[in-house]
C-alpha cells in the first residue's frame, strides 16, 4: 500500500491509524498521523510487516 499526502486523525480507547501484519509493506509519505486515547497507536505493525516512508 502507497499513501501520499495523507493527514490521519483517530481517537479512542485503542485506536490505531496504521496497522500492518504478516508480510505486508506500506509506504507512508509527506502524511501527518495522530492518535488520541488510552493505549492509542499511529502506526502498529506485526511479524514481518514494515512502514517506510
Amino acid at each position: 500500500m502507497t499513501g501520499h499526502h495523507l493527514d490521519i486523525n483517530v481517537e479512542g480507547q485503542g485506536a490505531r491509524a496504521i496497522s500492518a501484519e504478516e508480510d505486508s509493506t506500506m509506504d507512508i509519505k509527506d502524511s501527518t498521523i495522530s492518535s488520541q486515547g488510552e493505549n492509542s497507536r499511529g502506526i502498529l505493525t506485526f511479524e514481518a510487516a514494515r512502514v517506510t516512508g
